[in-house]
């Protein structure tokens, strides 16, 4: 039974960076969907839903119904040039990878790709809130710029900020506390003596999220320039213990104790290029739960304990279960 065992162990351990970028590229990427909106699965911010907007209008503008139908009516057409020009871009950015174990220059080109669909997206939507705030009476377009940087900041909290935790440790996912307290179940438990100092704090946890996201994103891809080479290393260092033939080694267990201590030495070498953005993920949790004791006296105790219990579980991501009790 060791003899069968020690094979298949040192199999896992077998170029586990190399594997994880393929594997990582291959995630965020999806073959086209009959979907209205297919395209690259977290890689790409999804259009600005009818759902979303809905939400976020309710809370920051209150549109009078003449105005919320002449929004609706620009939104059915920025949801069409979507279709119509960004998608099929989407796509073949997606389809140039093809989910395999990509070159350098094919890696750097793709991440180049991401930058450049997620500033189109970035203009279609400001172009549309643009329009959309010149339909709303001047007192309220203050709520339309808040509603710009919620857009901002779930542009900035998808494809690699999501596979972060994952790739570089740190035990938790960044959290969008803002988006999080704007919404109904929230909002609408708020006394009505208590409403401007709810909007208050929901303004600073709006602004300090902005800079906190910005700041991730940043940190992120400077990280992800660096996990590329250490992949490719890694992967030399494997195919250099393999001989010019190519073969495995005679000894099994001398072989996979190498594979090993490759795997530690390279994830040792991802934690220190993870170093920024898991200080900003920690960041990110440190100040959410120092500002969600500051709703405690504002909500009433049952919706207090529900935000506590969805702050924690958002900030659980794929690897910080230990972050469930943290608020």
């Amino acid at each position: 039974m060791t003899k069968q065992i020690r094979p298949t162990l040192h199999l896992l351990a077998l170029r586990p960076l190399a594997l994880m970028l393929a594997a990582l590229v291959a995630a965020l990427v999806v073959v086209p969907l009959p979907a209205a909106h297919a395209q690259m699965q977290q890689a790409v911010a999804s259009p600005l839903t009818t759902k979303r907007l809905e939400r976020l209008l309710r809370v920051y503008v209150s549109p009078t119904a003449e105005e919320a139908s002449a929004i609706d009516r620009l939104h059915e057409a920025y949801l069409a040039k979507f279709r119509a020009e960004l998608d099929p871009e989407i796509q073949a950015v997606g389809r140039s990878m093809g989910g395999r174990m990509p070159s350098q220059q094919e890696f750097e080109k793709f991440l180049r790709d991401l930058d450049r669909v997620q500033t189109k997206i970035a203009e279609a939507d400001n172009a549309f809130l643009d329009s959309a705030a010149n339909l709303v009476a001047a007192p309220r377009r203050a709520g339309m710029q808040r509603i710009r940087e919620s857009r901002e900041r779930q542009r900035l909290l998808v494809g690699f900020a999501r596979a972060a935790p994952m790739m570089f440790g740190g035990g938790g996912s960044f959290v969008d506390l803002a988006d999080l307290l704007a919404r109904d179940v929230f909002v609408r438990q708020v006394p009505e003596t208590a409403r401007d100092q709810f909007d208050g704090l929901l303004r600073s946890q709006e602004q300090r999220t902005l800079a906190q996201v910005r700041t991730y994103s940043e940190s992120l891809m400077k990280a992800m320039s660096s996990f590329y080479d250490i992949a490719m290393e890694e992967q030399a260092a494997e195919t250099a213990a393999k001989g010019d033939d190519g073969e495995q080694a005679a000894d099994p267990a001398a072989a996979g104790k190498a594979a090993m201590e490759r795997m530690q030495r390279m994830m040792q070498r991802m934690r220190e290029i993870g170093a920024g953005p898991r200080k900003a993920i920690a960041s990110n949790l440190d100040s959410n739960r120092a500002a969600v004791r500051q709703f405690a006296s504002i909500l009433p105790e049952r919706t207090f304990h529900r935000l506590r219990r969805d702050i924690a579980r958002r900030s659980m991501g794929m690897m910080g279960a230990r972050n469930s009790m943290a608020f």
